[in-house]
C-alpha cells in the first residue's frame, strides 16, 4: 500500500543512491490500493458506516496513538478520545490489524469522541499538518522509477464502500503525478465494482506480469497510461466467502 509513496520518496536527490547501496536496483513498483493518505483517507470516510471491517475510527485510532508518540506536548489525545477509547489504545500496539478492528470498528462517532461533531477536527491539528509534510512528506509527484498502481473504479457506487482507502484519491495521486510530470513512466488500471481488498485478486495477472517485465529487463515507455477495467458480464456467482469469528469476551 505505500510503494507509490516509496518511489516517491526515492526520487529525492540522494535517496535513490543510498538505497542502491543498500539493496541494488531499484526497478519499480506496483502500488495495490495505496493509501499514501491517510489523513485524507480519515476525512473521506468520517461519515461513512460504522463497520469493523475497515471502518474509520481503527484507522483514526492508529494514527492518533501514533501521532501522540510523536508530538506528545501538541496533540493530546485527551482533548478529542473518551476514555473507553484512550484505555483500548494500548490494544494497537499488541493486536494485530483485525484484533483492532473489533476494538473500534463499531463505535459511533459519539461512542469514539468527545465531541461527536467536532472529535474529527484533529486531523487539521498543526501537528498533524507538520507530520504530513515533514514525515510522510506528502505533495511529493515526480517517481523515481516506473510505477504501477491499481485500484477499484471511483464511480458513485465505491466512494464510501469500505474497506478503505477509497479509489478516487488513487485516481488524484495518478493525474498529479501525470500533470507534473508527463514524461512519468506510469501505467494505473483500474477495475469497475472493486475496493481496497477485491482489487487485489481482480488484477492479479495484471500486474504480476507488469512485475516479470521490470525483472527479465523490458523498458517501460516513458508517458502515463490509464485503463478503466470492466467485467464482461454483471451476473456474477460468489466462489468465496470468507468470515470472521469473534468471540464475545
Amino acid at each position: 500500500m505505500t510503494a507509490w509513496r516509496l518511489n516517491q520518496r526515492l526520487a529525492v536527490e540522494g535517496r535513490q543512491e543510498t538505497l542502491g547501496r543498500r539493496a541494488g536496483t531499484f526497478l519499480g513498483c506496483v502500488a495495490i490500493a495505496p493509501a499514501s493518505r491517510v489523513i485524507d483517507i480519515i476525512d473521506a470516510l468520517k461519515d461513512a458506516p460504522t463497520s469493523n471491517d475497515g471502518g474509520v475510527h481503527e484507522i483514526a485510532a492508529y494514527v492518533m496513538r501514533n501521532l501522540a508518540g510523536l508530538y506528545p506536548d501538541r496533540l493530546r489525545l485527551e482533548d478529542y478520545l473518551i476514555e473507553t477509547v484512550r484505555a483500548r489504545l494500548d490494544l494497537v500496539g499488541q493486536s494485530c490489524l483485525y484484533g483492532v478492528f473489533e476494538a473500534f470498528g463499531y463505535m459511533t462517532p459519539a461512542e469514539f469522541y468527545k465531541d461527536p461533531d467536532e472529535g474529527a477536527s484533529w486531523t487539521r491539528h498543526p501537528a498533524v499538518a507538520d507530520w504530513r509534510e515533514v514525515y510522510n512528506r506528502e505533495g511529493l509527484t515526480k517517481l523515481a522509477a516506473p510505477g504501477g498502481a491499481a485500484d477499484g473504479g471511483s464511480g458513485d457506487a465505491g466512494r464510501h464502500r469500505p474497506p478503505p482507502p477509497p479509489p478516487y484519491l488513487t485516481e488524484e495521486d495518478y493525474a498529479r503525478t501525470c500533470a507534473a510530470h508527463p514524461e512519468s513512466r506510469v501505467r494505473f488500471l483500474t477495475y469497475a465494482g472493486q475496493n481496497h481488498d477485491s482489487v487485489t485478486n481482480a488484477a492479479q495477472v495484471d500486474y504480476m506480469g507488469w512485475v516479470d517485465d521490470l525483472f527479465n529487463g523490458k523498458e517501460m515507455e516513458p508517458g502515463c497510461s490509464r485503463i478503466d477495467v470492466q467485467p464482461l458480464t454483471d451476473h456474477f456467482q460468489p466462489f468465496l466467502v470468507p468470515y470472521r469469528a469473534a468471540r464475545a469476551l
